[in-house]
């Protein structure tokens, strides 16, 4: 199946929002179950990178609060039939993309 351009920017954004909003906090977790600190630090300072390289408004989209109920509202809907929140795909600077990927 293959995706039009809208669904798959708005799947790159679900991921993109995961990694900036639960990455910092879960590697931490992840580093002590596992034992690889390193690889934890790698990935905390890719979602740092990230959220670094965005200006302030697309950092306020970018990121929410842990407490908010939209933070693991997610879904696969295309935009069309639910609104978002979050900074868009198509926003990004070329730059600031591949701090997404």
């Amino acid at each position: 199946m293959q995706l039009n351009s809208r669904v798959r920017d708005s799947l790159r954004l679900i991921g993109s929002t995961l990694l900036a909003v639960c990455l910092p906090a879960t590697t931490r977790i992840a580093a002590h179950v596992h034992g690889d600190e390193s690889l934890a630090h790698e990935m905390a300072d890719a979602a740092r990178n990230f959220i670094n390289s965005l200006d302030g408004s697309q950092r306020r989209k970018a990121m929410s609060e842990l407490d908010d109920p939209y933070r693991v509202q997610w879904d696969f809907l295309p935009v069309a039939m639910i609104s978002r929140k979050g900074v868009a795909l198509t926003t990004l600077s070329d730059h600031q993309k591949r701090f997404g990927y």
